[in-house]
């Protein structure tokens, strides 16, 4: 794994995923990716898009989106405590990115093993590969998000296919519906290329795609928001 010994810090946004062309849970804002050729042909890793909070660590504190400030959101306290165990491992040219978990969204999991998932990791100006994350979670001792598929795909016909078919099914961790209580398919997947990147190629070596009609969150979500249980927590209550 590279490790960079520059200790200036940087403070990167995490950059807007673009939607593939069919991926149908779009907005009138999101960015619709046009070309593929990054994808065609490299080495991808395609992950399940969880139903969280985009959250970064990093050695001054714990940023939610906005990333103007740490953040201090209420459902945040639980990456706080994260963040206090791995703090002196995170160099400072390092962020890392994940998803927190610890209050429900639109989806309630019912074998959820861990309320911060990471995938993505920045050192300086590089995103690193996908062998490098699955390395530093590892030493972290945190997960990433669950792989589907590891594949190469020689045409965006055979693209399309493969990242589709895989949001046609429910969670790794086990989906609900928050409004129905009925099993549901996953948010989505996320595809990226296994190798790593420069920041500024972002947009051209990950995309995404959301199911339709996906969110259930109203404007009441925040003052509303429930914590969502673990595994073991869910077993022992069933028993």
């Amino acid at each position: 794994m590279q490790i960079y010994n520059n200790m200036s810090n940087y403070n990167i946004k995490f950059p807007r995923t673009s939607h593939f062309s069919w991926s149908k849970g779009t907005t009138s804002d999101d960015r619709i990716a046009k070309n593929y050729d990054n994808l065609i042909g490299s080495e991808l890793v395609i992950s399940e898009k969880l139903d969280g909070s985009n959250t970064k660590q990093a050695s001054i504190g714990v940023f939610a989106r906005s990333n103007a400030a740490p953040t201090e959101n209420s459902w945040d306290r639980e990456m706080w405590n994260i963040w206090h165990r791995i703090k002196n491992d995170i160099p400072e040219n390092t962020q890392i990115f994940g998803e927190s978990l610890y209050a429900i969204h639109s989806i309630q999991y019912k074998a959820l093993d861990s309320y911060y998932h990471i995938f993505g990791i920045i050192v300086e100006d590089e995103w690193l590969s996908w062998d490098d994350v699955e390395e530093y979670a590892f030493l972290l001792d945190l997960p990433t998000v669950p792989v589907l598929k590891k594949c190469i795909v020689t045409n965006e016909k055979e693209l399309k296919e493969t990242t589709f078919s895989l949001t046609q099914q429910p969670s790794v961790y086990d989906s609900y519906d928050i409004q129905t209580g009925e099993k549901c398919n996953m948010e989505g997947i996320v595809c990226r290329v296994a190798n790593s990147f420069n920041t500024k190629d972002f947009s051209k070596n990950v995309m995404k795609i959301v199911r339709e009609k996906h969110v259930k969150t109203d404007i009441h979500w925040k003052t509303n928001w429930k914590r969502q249980p673990l595994k073991w927590e869910i077993e022992k209550l069933g028993n």
